[in-house]
C-alpha cells in the first residue's frame, strides 16, 4: 500500500468507492449518487495546502483503493482535540489488513 498525493485519474477509482452505499455506510456523508460530487472532492483535495492537510490516496498495485489522513476536530465546537487518523477503503480492501 502506498500513501501519494491526489491526482486527476483518482477521479473514478474514488468514484466507485464515495458511490458505495455498504463502504459509505459509516462515512460523514451518503454515497455519492452522481459523479460531480466526487469531482469537487477531488479538485479541493488536490488543491489543499499540503503544510496544513495530510491527506493522501491509499494506491496498491497502481491503483487508487481508497484515502487516509489526519484530522483535527472540534470539541464543543471551540477547543481543537486530538488529531484523529481516519481511512476510507474500497470495500474489497476492508478487513484484509493494512500492515503486511
Amino acid at each position: 500500500m502506498l500513501l501519494r498525493p491526489a491526482r486527476p485519474d483518482d477521479l473514478m477509482p474514488l468514484h466507485a468507492i464515495f458511490s458505495d452505499p455498504q463502504t459509505m455506510r459509516y462515512w460523514s456523508h451518503p454515497a455519492h449518487e452522481e459523479l460531480a460530487p466526487t469531482q469537487a472532492f477531488l479538485e479541493a483535495f488536490m488543491r489543499a495546502d499540503p503544510e496544513a492537510r495530510y491527506e493522501f490516496i491509499l494506491e496498491f498495485d497502481g491503483v487508487c483503493v481508497g484515502k487516509a489522513g489526519d484530522k483535527d476536530f472540534l470539541y464543543g465546537g471551540t477547543e481543537w482535540c486530538d488529531t484523529a487518523y481516519y481511512r476510507l477503503l474500497r470495500a474489497a480492501f476492508q478487513g484484509a489488513g493494512e500492515r503486511r
